[in-house]
């Protein structure tokens, strides 16, 4: 389902890409590149505050996670924080 879900997201497919990553989150809710694609998608679509919350969530699971970084900084100075 992560990879449908990706390619769902990179097609616009928003709504079919939250059921993909959702149905992923069921069998594995610690899984940080399901939470991480997630938070890019509500980036994506403007969403900052869920984003800031589902990368941190992605860092907290996995803080080695190297692009959660990047966008989480990137989404907290867009927050103006």
């Amino acid at each position: 389902h992560q990879v449908l879900g990706d390619q769902a997201r990179q097609a616009g497919n928003y709504e079919q890409a939250r059921s993909h990553y959702e149905k992923v989150l069921q069998v594995n809710a610690v899984n940080p590149g399901t939470h991480f694609s997630l938070a890019e998608m509500e980036a994506q679509l403007g969403n900052r505050k869920n984003a800031v919350e589902l990368y941190k969530k992605t860092l907290e699971l996995d803080p080695s996670f190297k692009p959660v970084h990047e966008r989480l900084g990137e989404a907290l100075l867009a927050e103006g924080q």
